[in-house]
């Protein structure tokens, strides 16, 4: 289920704050979010009946459509938002840093739920069997090292494929914990939920580790080495500001867009 799942945000973050190829990242998110709604549950079926596992699972099929495609409307949400945001100025701010909030509250709330259920299971994720650790953080293993080794092969520039590797080792395990209970009830999904939570917390940490160094060591990303972590935080929050479009009275037909990095460029 997990590895069915579409890219998640956490390798977006990372591709910004050290300057991987963050168009790439998040093209390829938007493209795995929108085949998931036709691949996902087209997978799943496809790997729970050639493991035999038909017998044992009964999974909601129409539940993980609709959870795709709430993962799609959300992202055609924040772009329609964020682009009215940019035409109503303080308002927009404070609408844009609303609905900021809101989703993190959201996705918190799934994860904090479904850890809740899970300490509460026969198997706690603090006392889960090491074999699930390793499959965890091997399938995060995995995706760099492939996302990385065939991006470069094919000649992407190293901050391509940086992101690339970065891409295939997030999935979007809050919604992997979303479809599980939906799917299972009571200790089933409390046991289930084990495997997506072990791998966010190695997804994360290895990521992070990766990025910086792909940035410090190897100098793969476009983040100077000489720049410091401060430095991309400070760009990171600043990226939140909301680009203001204004139409000069002269001119309809003629927009100047002020960016918040460049007040005075047009």
């Amino acid at each position: 289920l997990l590895g069915c799942c579409p890219g998640g945000a956490m390798s977006n973050i990372l591709c910004f704050l050290f300057r991987a190829d963050i168009d790439l990242s998040v093209a390829m998110t938007t493209a795995s979010s929108f085949g998931a709604i036709f691949m996902m549950p087209l997978n799943i079926y496809l790997y729970v009946n050639n493991t035999g596992l038909s017998e044992d699972v009964n999974l909601d099929y129409v539940g993980i459509v609709l959870s795709a495609l709430l993962v799609v409307l959300g992202l055609g949400c924040g772009i329609h938002i964020k682009k009215w945001a940019g035409q109503n100025g303080k308002k927009g701010e404070k609408v844009v840093g609303f609905v900021a909030k809101l989703g993190t509250i959201g996705g918190l709330g799934t994860v904090i739920s479904s850890l809740i259920a899970n300490t509460q299971s026969s198997t706690p994720i603090y006392g889960a069997p090491g074999n699930i650790y390793a499959a965890s953080l091997l399938q995060v293993l995995a995706g760099i090292l492939l996302g990385f080794g065939i991006s470069s092969s094919l000649g992407l520039r190293k901050p391509s494929c940086v992101a690339v590797g970065v891409e295939t080792s997030v999935q979007n395990a809050v919604l992997a914990l979303a479809i599980i209970a939906l799917s299972f009830d009571g200790d089933d999904s409390g046991e289930a939920a084990v495997v997506p939570m072990c791998y966010m917390l190695f997804s994360t940490w290895t990521n992070v580790v990766w990025s910086l160094v792909a940035w410090k060591v190897f100098g793969f990303t476009d983040l100077p080495r000489e720049a410091t972590f401060q430095d991309a935080v400070k760009a990171y929050k600043e990226s939140f500001a909301v680009t203001v479009t204004v139409t000069p009275p002269e001119d309809k037909t003629n927009k100047a867009v002020l960016s918040p990095a460049e007040p005075n460029s047009s």
